[in-house]
């Protein structure tokens, strides 16, 4: 599930596009009103019911955390949203406290070298990405709580930056390991770990260069191109496809 952003007769409308995870095949494209909490909880629960799913993959923006949460189902938060950026994040604190001056302040009870072995453990757990791993990651949550941060306007230090970082990380550690705890009898993953399929689809049947240049003149035309691209791409060859070229 993702959304998407297009023009409607020159201004922003946005455009929400479900695919089964497993076939690739689009379930649904639809404009909403708004990304804000309601809606997206909305739309959520009536994909939901339609299709009785158990578990939705997309990005991390909260609104969608939210909404899995009200719709009953569990979510797999995309690890190519997550993962690459949580690496610079730690790659960025890890030289910023190599850059430290040997006479720095430290917090009570953590040191230059606790950071850095922290550091190495916190890039090893999201590499791994096993879902044991959230009892470490609450643990470095735990180790870092207490550490003062910085007064508005002033640089916060490596320590602040750790106390801030580990409990996102720990709070969503569950819904970004799904795919590791969801298989089936022999062992294969049932949830992809990205929303990588919704992302081409939003290309094949939104995107098209000339759409995106000159924009849609009317809603009916959202409600109805896109959808009408999804059929025709995933019904090659079939005697549908000819039926429709033919009408």
């Amino acid at each position: 599930m993702v959304g998407n952003r297009l023009k409607l007769q020159g201004k922003d409308t946005t455009v929400i596009q479900t695919v089964d995870a497993q076939t690739g095949i689009t379930l649904d494209i639809t404009p909403i009103p708004g990304e804000d909490e309601r809606t997206i909880r909305r739309y959520v629960q009536t994909i939901a019911g339609l299709t009785g799913c158990e578990v939705m993959v997309s990005d991390d923006a909260d609104v969608f955390k939210a909404a899995s949460d009200a719709a009953g189902v569990q979510q797999q938060v995309c690890q190519q949203h997550v993962v690459p950026n949580t690496l610079r994040l730690v790659s960025e604190i890890a030289e910023q406290v190599e850059r430290l001056p040997v006479e720095s302040h430290e917090p009570d009870g953590l040191s230059i070298a606790d950071a850095l072995g922290d550091l190495t453990t916190l890039e090893e757990i999201i590499l791994g990405r096993a879902s044991g791993s959230g009892k470490q990651l609450d643990e470095l949550r735990q180790r870092y709580q207490n550490v003062p941060l910085p007064r508005k306007g002033a640089k916060a230090s490596p320590w602040a930056r750790l106390r801030l970082l580990t409990p996102d990380l720990s709070e969503d550690w569950a819904r970004l390991t799904l795919t590791d705890r969801y298989r089936d009898a022999k062992g294969k993953r049932l949830v992809p770990p990205t929303n990588n399929l919704s992302e081409q689809r939003i290309g094949l049947n939104i995107k098209e260069r000339y759409r995106t240049m000159r924009g849609y003149k009317s809603m009916k035309s959202v409600h109805c191109l896109p959808l009408l691209t999804a059929h025709l791409c995933e019904n090659q060859g079939s005697a549908c496809l000819a039926c429709l070229l033919a009408a």
